[in-house]
């Protein structure tokens, strides 16, 4: 929870499950982390102040 202008507001927690087709050789040339890492900073500067990624993670990298 936070407080905004004297009111009280409840952030909220989304869960995705999202398959992203990303450029193999942007990809090839990554680490799972650093790939993790890229993802997650694009998603937080694209949501700006309406919120930020808590928790991201790779679960397959064909």
């Amino acid at each position: 929870m936070h407080s905004e202008n004297g009111h009280t507001i409840q952030d909220i927690e989304v869960k995705l499950q999202v398959t992203l087709k990303l450029n193999e050789d942007w990809v090839s040339n990554q680490t799972t982390e650093q790939l993790i890492e890229s993802i997650k900073a694009e998603f937080n500067s694209s949501l700006g102040l309406r919120g930020q990624v808590k928790a991201l993670s790779v679960i397959t990298r064909k």
